[in-house]
Order: C-alpha cells, then structure tokens, then sequence
C-alpha cells in the first residue's frame, strides 16, 4: 500500500522569505546610514588661484578703462561685464563662500 501525502516545505520557504527580508533590509539601512554619515570626508575643492587671481586682474582693467575712456563707454561696460562674469563663475565654484 502505497500512501501519498503533500508535506510543503512553507517552513523553509518561510524562513528563507524571513532569511532574505532581513540581509535587504540590512543592506538598505547601511546605505542610508553611509549617505546620511558618511565614514568619508567630503573632498576639499582646490583653490582656483587663476580663477581669483583673473578676477583681481579683471577689476583694475575694468576700472583703468573707465578712468581712460569714461565711465558711459563700451568699454567701461563691457569690462564690467567680465568682472561680472567672473564673479558668477567663483560664486559657482565655491558656493560657501
């Protein structure tokens, strides 16, 4: 007599769910904590001495030309411009400051 019975393994299909649950969730909760403190410093940005060091330069261009040519010229204007310009551009490259 041969007798057939079902026995599923819910028991290890359970405690495999349960298994992979908890590394998932140990897994998402060291991503968070390494993004929210991170272990590594945040890299120093160099310091942009042409960038500073043309603006300077850009700022007595602007102000000789306007002496020499006047404070209404197109020159004038145009040179501040490129002051402008060039603060634009450090505002961009060190935000903090």
């Amino acid at each position: 007599m041969n007798c057939l019975s079902y026995s599923g393994n819910d028991c290890y299909k359970y405690r495999l769910a349960k298994t992979r649950q908890n590394v998932l969730k140990d897994i998402y909760k060291r991503c968070d904590d390494i993004t929210l403190k991170s272990p590594y410093p945040k890299p120093k940005k160099r310091e942009n001495t042409r960038l500073k060091m043309r603006f300077k330069e850009a700022i007595r261009d602007a102000q000789e030309i306007c002496t020499d040519e006047g404070a209404k010229s197109k020159q004038c204007h145009l040179a501040w411009y490129e002051v402008d310009e060039l603060e634009d551009s450090m505002n961009r490259y060190y935000p903090d400051q």
